[in-house]
């Protein structure tokens, strides 16, 4: 998967996230559903292009889940649901992946209590060396993606604010790790998890 600044444009869309996949559970298809959020405005956004590119990223991070948890996302907690949403990001956008992996994870394995700012410059610095595609990137394009991933973890429950970036432990629900474990997604669950 390559490298993509999409995300700038993007927002974790919990509650978004959580509606398309009580429709997916139904049995309905891609457009019905669409038609659905659509015709209700289900997101309650003024914009219909907005409307639609909203459900275009939404129903794509669910449809990259494995079988069974869209339904696990229905059924759980709001805390596991949100650590599934952010799940289907990290599995649709390889650069918030490797960030979670490398940054989160990797804090948390070494003990440390918050992510500070030179950590996430770090990050981006090095896949600048590593990605033409990165360095090819503006400042500001950059500097959006930091404040985005960011925000995610801080939705997500693994960071207290955006402003103090303090460290909080995920507890997984096992029905979600065994799932994800089943199909070749155990780095996801380390990743969160900090393992």
């Amino acid at each position: 998967m390559e490298y993509s600044a999409g995300m700038v444009s993007q927002l974790f869309a919990f509650v978004e996230a959580k509606k398309t996949a009580e429709l997916m559970t139904l049995g309905l298809s891609r457009e019905q559903i669409r038609e659905k959020v659509m015709s209700d405005n289900l997101y309650q956004l003024k914009n219909e292009t907005r409307l639609r590119k909203t459900f275009n990223y939404v129903y794509k991070r669910l449809d990259s889940l494995p079988k069974g948890a869209v339904d696990l996302l229905v059924k759980v907690d709001n805390e596991n649901a949100k650590l599934l949403t952010l799940i289907s990001i990290m599995n649709t956008d390889n650069l918030f992946f490797e960030f979670v992996y490398e940054v989160y994870r990797s804090k948390i394995i070494l003990g440390e209590k918050s992510i500070e700012t030179r950590d996430i410059n770090v990050f981006f610095d090095e896949k600048a060396r590593q990605s033409e595609e990165v360095f090819g990137w503006s400042e500001s394009a950059i500097k959006k993606l930091k404040q985005c991933y960011i925000k995610n973890l801080v939705d997500a429950g693994l960071l207290d604010s955006t402003k103090n970036r303090e460290i909080k432990h995920a507890l997984v629900n096992y029905k979600i790790e065994e799932l994800l474990s089943q199909h070749g997604m155990k780095v996801h669950i380390n990743a969160v998890k900090g393992v």
